[in-house]
C-alpha cells in the first residue's frame, strides 16, 4: 500500500472484519434460541447473559479481563487490530527502512509490556494478548527476507530480536506455553511447511485457480462461524452419531453457513460503504 492511503484506509480495513464479527454473533444467538424453542433441553449457550454475548461480540470481554465467552476463537483479532495500527504507524518507514521500521515495531511492543509491568494500563487487560504481535511481524520480517530488501546481519538482528520479544511477552502473558519438553523439532517443521507454501505460491501462483481463491475469500468467515455452529451441531449428534461422521458433517455445515455470512455481510458492507 502507499503510505499516504494507510491511514485513511485503516478504519475500513478493521470494519471490514469486526462488522461480520458483529453479524455472527448475531445470527448465532438467534439460530441457537430457534433450535432450543425446536428441541428443549440443555444447551451451553444458555447459561450466558446478554451483557456476556454483548462484550463477547464485541470483543470488549477481552478489555475487561473476561474474553469472549460465547465464541472463544475471536480472540485473536484483538492482537490482529493492534497490528494494524502499529503497522499503519511504522507503514512510511517500513517501506522506505525495513530494518529500521521493524526494529520500531518491536520496540513500541516491548515498551508496551514495560507501561503494562508498571500498571499503567494503556491497554486495560488486553495487553496479555500484545506478545502475539510477534507473530504477524515474524511474517513481515520472512517476507523482506525473501524480497532481499532485509542484509542477512539485518535479517539475523530483526529475527533474533523479534523472538526475544516474544519469549519476555510468554513469560510476563502465557506462562502455561512454557513447558519442559522441547519444540526444537516442531519449529524446523513449522518453518519447514511455511517455506515450502511460499515456495509454491510463488511457482504455481494459486491465486489464479478459482476454488483456491473463493476458498481464501470464505477463510474469514469460516473462522468466524465454525467453533459456534460447529460445537453446537457437534452437541446434538454426538450421542447418536460415530465421532467421524459428527466431525464431518460440522465441517460442511460450518463451510454452508460461512458461504451465507459471506454473501449476507457482503450486501452489508456495500450497503454502508466499506467494500
Amino acid at each position: 500500500d502507499d503510505e499516504k492511503l494507510i491511514i485513511k484506509k485503516l478504519p475500513y480495513k478493521i470494519l471490514k472484519l469486526y462488522i461480520p464479527l458483529l453479524i455472527s454473533f448475531i445470527t448465532f444467538y438467534i439460530y441457537q434460541r430457534i433450535i432450543s424453542f425446536i428441541q428443549p433441553g440443555f444447551c451451553y449457550w444458555k447459561q450466558f447473559t446478554g451483557r456476556q454475548w454483548f462484550f463477547g461480540g464485541t470483543l470488549l470481554g477481552y478489555f475487561e479481563g473476561a474474553g469472549d465467552l460465547i465464541n472463544g476463537s475471536t480472540w485473536f483479532l484483538v492482537p490482529t487490530f493492534y497490528f494494524y495500527l502499529i503497522s499503519t504507524i511504522f507503514a512510511k518507514y517500513i517501506k522506505r527502512r525495513p530494518f529500521v521500521g521493524l526494529l520500531s515495531m518491536e520496540s513500541t511492543i516491548f515498551v508496551l509490556y514495560l507501561l503494562d509491568i508498571s500498571n499503567f494500563k494503556v491497554i486495560i487487560n488486553a495487553c496479555s494478548l500484545l506478545w502475539y504481535l510477534t507473530i504477524p511481524v515474524g511474517g513481515m520480517i520472512i517476507y523482506f527476507i525473501w524480497k532481499r530488501q532485509l542484509k542477512i546481519n539485518e535479517a539475523f538482528i530483526v529475527i533474533i530480536v523479534n523472538y526475544l520479544v516474544m519469549i519476555f511477552g510468554i513469560y510476563r502473558y502465557s506462562q502455561n506455553y512454557i513447558t519442559p519438553d522441547s519444540y526444537g523439532i516442531s519449529i524446523i517443521y513449522a518453518f519447514f511447511i511455511l517455506i515450502c507454501g511460499i515456495a509454491f505460491n510463488h511457482i504455481y501462483q494459486p491465486k489464479g485457480n478459482k476454488l483456491i481463491s473463493k476458498l481464501a475469500t470464505l477463510s474469514y468467515y469460516i473462522y468466524l462461524v465454525h467453533t459456534p455452529y460447529g460445537s453446537h451441531l457437534m452437541g446434538i449428534l454426538r450421542p447418536h452419531v460415530p465421532y467421524t461422521i459428527v466431525f464431518l458433517c460440522c465441517v460442511i455445515f460450518a463451510f454452508l453457513v460461512a458461504v451465507i455470512h459471506y454473501h449476507l455481510c457482503n450486501k452489508i458492507l456495500i450497503l454502508l460503504k466499506i467494500l
